[in-house]
């Protein structure tokens, strides 16, 4: 597999690399009102970037009927007039809920959209909606965490670094995710600017996420792997299809990060390939 963009920490991350909750619209049918009741949710962790493949989430709760059709969600397009449409098959059982995630894209400056129920090729229910907020802006990088614990990366969302692109101080904006947004071919991690997997058993992903992972990563996407103490999870259950790389085991090595000297345990690795891209005192940190 081309792997591009992967950087792969010899240690536990640290402060060296360079919280909205999930917006949920309670939407119901405009007849047949006791038929119908729909949520929607959108971005991850309602967090979003414009122009971008996001996750749209629907579920239906207590039916009073069996559905055997398409949920889709029709998106303004360039056409005037015109949407495009992102829809899913989906059959649901009488008092069943059921939950479905589709990645749409909204155009710039346009942030509706029209959900339908459809069967048979009749529409059953048409609703309305918008996406409110959760906008991050450019200059500030939407980093998604996969970890088995969340609260040891809670300092990242506290660095801030200088953006050229946009003249400004960026920061990064970290919602949590898991092996289930690794699907539809990297869709729905397409509004997601880094990953960040660290203490996290990459035994746990299957075919189809690593296929995700790496459309994601060919579209300009960075995947940071995190090693170290953790790396019997991360190195030793890494597909190596994906990433060829191994380990020769851990050492404690007392290392130069941000004007401080810390005791960390390194993985020494082998990846072939690779670039160091940053060292201390010979201890090689960063590929």
């Amino acid at each position: 597999m081309k792997v591009k963009n992967i950087k792969i920490f010899s240690a536990i991350l640290l402060v060296f690399i360079f919280n909205l909750i999930a917006p949920n619209m309670k939407v119901n049918a405009s007849k047949n009102d006791d038929k119908y009741d729909l949520t929607i949710s959108y971005g991850i962790d309602g967090k979003y970037k414009a122009q971008k493949y996001m996750p749209v989430t629907v579920q239906i709760n207590n039916l009073e009927k069996d559905f055997n059709g398409e949920i889709e969600l029709r998106i303004v397009s360039d056409y005037a007039g015109g949407y495009n449409s992102y829809s899913k098959e989906v059959y649901a059982k009488v008092g069943e809920s059921v939950s479905v995630t589709i990645p749409v894209k909204f155009l710039d400056g346009n942030n509706s959209g029209t959900l339908c129920l459809v069967e048979n090729d009749k529409v059953l229910y048409e609703k309305k909606f918008h996406v409110s907020s959760g906008r991050v802006s450019e200059g500030n990088a939407l980093t998604g965490l996969l970890t088995d614990d969340a609260t040891a990366l809670g300092y990242l969302g506290d660095i801030t670094y200088f953006d050229s692109s946009y003249s400004n101080v960026g920061r990064m904006n970290c919602v949590n995710i898991d092996e289930s947004y690794l699907s539809e071919n990297g869709l729905n991690i397409d509004v997601l600017d880094l990953i960040v997997i660290n203490n996290y058993n990459m035994a746990n992903l299957n075919e189809d996420h690593y296929s995700s992972l790496n459309n994601w990563v060919n579209e300009g996407g960075t995947l940071i792997i995190g090693t170290g103490a953790n790396e019997s999870k991360t190195i030793t259950n890494i597909n190596k299809n994906f990433l060829n790389i191994s380990s020769e085991g851990t050492i404690e090595r007392n290392v130069a990060i941000t004007n401080e000297n810390l005791n960390l345990i390194l993985s020494q690795i082998t990846l072939e390939g690779a670039t160091v891209t940053n060292n201390s005192y010979g201890n090689k940190l960063v590929y």
